[in-house]
């Protein structure tokens, strides 16, 4: 009787002691609601995996970033063939996370939002997939007024296309 008591226990607190994807979700929440000080950011969607520089289109200049990336399967609406110039709304490290951010993309009306992901593995949401730069920064400056993505998004260049 004892020995069954302490199996009991030892798979309760297996079982208790497993990350949710409410408890990611807070933890993401609590983090990027501490980084609306722009002093003191904790969270950015860029990864140490990009290749940054500034892009300057007529008036407008945007963070543009290169990285070798590939479509995630089974996540929004990808494009038959990437584009030079792709919108990214927001990137994380859990690919659950990138989804959902996509799907509510999709619900606000994006409906060609997808996600794309590098070796590391890091997820970032593309809202669209550009052929010029000029594209790019106005659906760059259509996103940051959205409600549902981030105001920090910046412009993807696939690396080797």
């Amino acid at each position: 009787m004892k020995h069954i008591l302490i199996c009991a226990m030892a798979i309760f607190a297996l079982c208790a002691c497993k990350p949710t994807e409410s408890g990611y979700r807070r933890a993401y929440e609590k983090t990027v609601g501490a980084g609306d000080n722009d002093t003191d950011q904790i969270f950015t969607p860029m990864g140490a995996d990009l290749t940054m520089q500034k892009i300057v289109v007529g008036n407008d200049t945007a963070d543009c970033a290169s990285a070798f990336v590939s479509v995630t399967p089974g996540i929004g609406n990808p494009p038959t063939r990437l584009k030079p110039f792709c919108v990214v709304a927001g990137g994380f490290r859990q690919k659950f996370t990138a989804a959902d951010l996509c799907r509510r993309l999709i619900g606000s009306g994006c409906d060609s939002a997808f996600v794309v992901n590098t070796s590391k593995p890091r997820y970032y949401v593309v809202a669209a997939s550009c052929a010029d730069a000029g594209q790019a920064m106005e659906r760059l400056r259509e996103l940051r007024h959205d409600s549902v993505a981030p105001r920090d998004g910046f412009i993807l260049r696939p690396a080797g296309l």
